[in-house]
């Protein structure tokens, strides 16, 4: 009697590796872009925590920092997250860059610029392009903002921050497109509350032109519903991509809502409906 064989034919040993090739030839393409995806995932993330622990250093501080120490701060954190200590330094019309590298897992470089008198930083990877304000750091900068320096006064009283803006008015909202006029009774040149709070963020280096949002009081905390793009009266009941973040729970929920038509004082403008947003 023949011992029987256990083992793989040449034929079936060949037909095997064939069917591997072909398996891996299909799905690499495949796993390379989950891997490059990965990567950028984390390379944003990297952006906005380097970003939120330079301007935590900076206030630990206590003062403004000169160009040397914030260099220094910045550099440190690179290194923190793997980054290389050896920084390069250039200058794109009147700016002053600051570039770092080996915290991209894609190779990318880091090209920094330090604003409001180098209390904060805009940064910029190579690869992954320019690292926005996360909606968390948004609303902590929203709650933490002085408006004392504007002298603001509207219906008899004064908004120094906020929270003196919301009070205790669970249906009051700060709609980022509400109309402005060249002047306003209560805040001046700049026409509403919102574009004030536009200013001071980009004084921080967050640029929300090309967003949309609208905060409200939520018992002891804020809703804040940001939207992935600008709104326009165009959009009026259409449904956009919004993302809502709610200080009280300090939960974060990517969502859709529609926007809609407000009348402002100084007349109509597109706003989100936060109460048609709905979680993904």
């Amino acid at each position: 009697m023949k011992k029987k064989n256990l083992g793989f034919s040449l034929i079936e040993l060949i037909i095997a590796i064939a069917i591997l090739l072909i398996l891996t030839g299909l799905l690499a393409p495949q796993f390379m872009k989950y891997m490059e995806k990965a990567r950028k995932a984390s390379c944003l993330h990297a952006m906005d925590v380097i970003a939120e622990e330079y301007m935590a250093k900076v206030a630990d501080l206590g003062k403004a920092p000169d160009e040397d120490t914030a260099v220094n701060l910045l550099s440190e954190i690179i290194v923190e997250h793997g980054g290389d200590k050896n920084w390069s330094e250039s200058q794109e019309d009147t700016s002053i860059f600051f570039r770092f590298s080996g915290v991209c897992k894609s190779h990318g470089n880091y090209k920094c610029r330090f604003v409001n008198d180098l209390n904060a930083i805009t940064i910029e990877c190579s690869k992954h392009g320019g690292w926005t304000m996360d909606i968390v750091t948004l609303s902590h900068l929203l709650n933490e903002m002085n408006l004392e320096s504007y002298n603001i006064v509207s219906g008899g009283k004064t908004y120094k921050t906020l929270a003196d803006y919301f009070g205790n008015d669970t249906s009051k909202t700060l709609d980022s497109e509400a109309s402005t006029k060249i002047t306003d009774e209560g805040y001046g040149k700049y026409g509403s509350l919102a574009k004030i709070v536009e200013i001071e963020l980009k004084k921080q280096g967050v640029n929300v032109s090309a967003k949309s949002w609208v905060m409200r009081k939520n018992g002891n905390g804020y809703e804040l519903y940001l939207t992935d793009r600008k709104i326009t009266d165009n959009d009026k009941g259409n449904v956009v991509t919004c993302t809502k973040y709610d200080t009280s729970r300090k939960e974060i929920i990517s969502g859709t809502a529609k926007v809609k038509i407000k009348d402002g004082k100084n007349g109509k403008f597109p706003a989100v409906d936060y109460g048609t947003f709905k979680q993904n």
